[in-house]
C-alpha cells in the first residue's frame, strides 16, 4: 500500500532557476558554437525572469506567447531557446513527460539572401582589383577563378596542392590550364579546375604560405574606397561568380557541380535568385 501511494504522489516540480539554466547550458556547449551559448544563455536568463520559478511542466503556451516581444527575430531565437531546454529535460534529463509548448512553433524568418543582392557587379571587381597590390589580387584571382569559400581559400594558402591539368582535363574543361586542391571544413578535398591565369596566382600564393582573411577583408575595402565604389567583403565572390556563370548561359547542373553541391536544388535557391531565368517565346 505505501508503493502505491508513493506512485500516487505528485512528482516535484521542475522549477525554472539560476542552477537550472546553468546546467543545460554546460550540456550545451558540447553541441553549439560559443557565440550561441553565450547567446543562449542571455536568452534563457531572460525567460527566468519574464516566468519566475514556474513549473517547467505546467508551462502554459497562451502566457509564454504573451512575454514574446514583437519581431520574428526576436521570437524565433527566445522560443528555439526555451524549447531547447524543454527537449532537454524530457529527452536527456527524463524530467518531462511531454513538450508544454508542442504546439508553439518557432517562426521562420526569411533568408537574409532573398532580401539582399549579395553579388558584387562585376565592374566594381575589377575596378578594386587594380588598386590591389600583388599579394591580394593573387588571392582575389583565386577566388574569381574558383569561387571557393573564403576559408577554403585560407587552407589552400595553408598547405593546398596544385598540379598541371592531364590532357584528358584540359579537354573536358575547356581552357583549364592546372588543378587546385584545397579542403572543405569537413575535411573532403576540393579538386578545382583553372585557368592559366589563375593556376599561376595560386602559386604565388601557396608560395607565401598563410592568409589573413581579416587582413585580405581589409584591403579589400581599402582598394575599393580607392576605386570609388562600394566597399565588398570577399565572401560576396562566391555568389558573385555563381551568378555571373549561370547568367552567361552555364546550365545549373555544371555551376553545382563547380560549386560542389549535392543537390543542383541548392543551386537554384540561393545562386539563381538574382538572375533571370532564360528567355522563351511569350505571346508579346
Amino acid at each position: 500500500m505505501a508503493v502505491l501511494d508513493a506512485a500516487l504522489e505528485p512528482a516535484e516540480p521542475v522549477r525554472f532557476t539560476r542552477a537550472l539554466v546553468e546546467r543545460y547550458i554546460a550540456h550545451s556547449r558540447a553541441k553549439n558554437t560559443s557565440k550561441w551559448t553565450r547567446r543562449l544563455l542571455v536568452l534563457l536568463s531572460w525567460w527566468r525572469d519574464e516566468l519566475g520559478a514556474v513549473d517547467l511542466r505546467e508551462l502554459d503556451v497562451r502566457e509564454v506567447v504573451r512575454h514574446i516581444p514583437e519581431g520574428i527575430g526576436a521570437r524565433a531565437h527566445r522560443i528555439a531557446a526555451l524549447k531547447g531546454l524543454l527537449t532537454w529535460l524530457r529527452v536527456d534529463q527524463h524530467l518531462l513527460d511531454a513538450d508544454p509548448l508542442d504546439a508553439l512553433h518557432v517562426p521562420q524568418s526569411e533568408p537574409a539572401q532573398w532580401r539582399r543582392v549579395k553579388e558584387v557587379p562585376i565592374a566594381d571587381v575589377f575596378a578594386t582589383r587594380a588598386e590591389l597590390d600583388g599579394r591580394w589580387r593573387d588571392a582575389l584571382d583565386v577566388l574569381l577563378g574558383t569561387a571557393w569559400h573564403t576559408t577554403e581559400l585560407e587552407r589552400f594558402a595553408r598547405g593546398g596542392e596544385l598540379r598541371r591539368a592531364h590532357p584528358t582535363e584540359r579537354r573536358a574543361g575547356a581552357g583549364s590550364w592546372g588543378v587546385l586542391e584545397t579542403r572543405h571544413k569537413r575535411r573532403m578535398p576540393i579538386l578545382t579546375a583553372v585557368s592559366r591565369r589563375v593556376y599561376l596566382a595560386a602559386l604565388r600564393v601557396r608560395k607565401r604560405g598563410g592568409l589573413s582573411l581579416k587582413w585580405f577583408s581589409l584591403r579589400l575595402r581599402e582598394a575599393a574606397e580607392r576605386a570609388g565604389v562600394e566597399p565588398w567583403t570577399p565572401g560576396r565572390l562566391r555568389t558573385t561568380v555563381s551568378s555571373h556563370a549561370l547568367a552567361s548561359g552555364s546550365e545549373p547542373g555544371a555551376v553545382s557541380g563547380f560549386l560542389l553541391h549535392a543537390d543542383q536544388r541548392t543551386t537554384r535557391r540561393w545562386y539563381t535568385l538574382h538572375v533571370a531565368s532564360a528567355r522563351v517565346e511569350t505571346l508579346r
